[in-house]
């Protein structure tokens, strides 16, 4: 696939991310954390304060919340209610590592793929720089209107990065190539 500045493909959105479509990525991963944290933070809050002083201490362990449920006990909306702090809590970590990682290529300027092949690529701009090349340069009104958009570089040629060593691979496999002679050598 040929898509300019390609940082990953994203499968929950089924689509490749790069230039055109990064700021929106990283909004959406940022806007998800938070309304992950705010669910969860609400949510035990409602718990802790409505139904809490309601039910017993085994209640609130989804196998007996289950079988309550089933008796006739408890409603549905409870039901689901506390199968949802018991979801709530892993999907926060999820989206802090996707979160996280976004940020983090954001604020290096590099693409995921750079940083996970170790592609040593020198970026000569700040980090505020790294982030209007991502957000353009209203950036701090892209944060809420990510349709505003005005580039601040050429998406062709990228004259502040330096390409130090592009084949890592090839390092590695050069030192575990040796001349057929060498081991001959060692043992005499």
């Amino acid at each position: 696939m040929c898509v300019l500045k390609r940082d990953h493909h994203c499968l929950f959105l089924n689509t490749c991310i790069g230039y055109y479509n990064h700021r929106f990525f990283v909004l959406a991963a940022v806007y998800l954390e938070l309304a992950t944290l705010s669910a969860l933070f609400q949510g035990l809050w409602y718990f802790w304060v409505v139904l809490w002083p309601h039910m017993g201490f085994w209640d609130a362990f989804l196998p007996e919340t289950f079988l309550l449920w089933l008796d006739g006990e408890i409603p549905l909306d409870v039901l689901l209610f506390i199968t949802n702090l018991y979801i709530l809590p892993p999907a926060a970590c999820f989206v802090y590592v996707a979160t996280s990682s976004s940020v983090t290529v954001t604020t290096s300027g590099k693409t995921a793929y750079e940083i996970d092949r170790e592609l040593r690529i020198r970026n000569r701009c700040s980090v505020m720089r790294n982030v209007r090349s991502v957000f353009g340069r209203y950036w701090y009104v892209a944060w809420f209107l990510p349709f505003v958009y005005a580039p601040c570089d050429d998406p062709t040629s990228w004259p502040h990065m330096d390409i130090v060593y592009h084949e890592p691979h090839r390092r590695r496999h050069q030192r575990a190539v040796r001349r057929p002679g060498a081991r001959k050598e060692k043992e005499d």
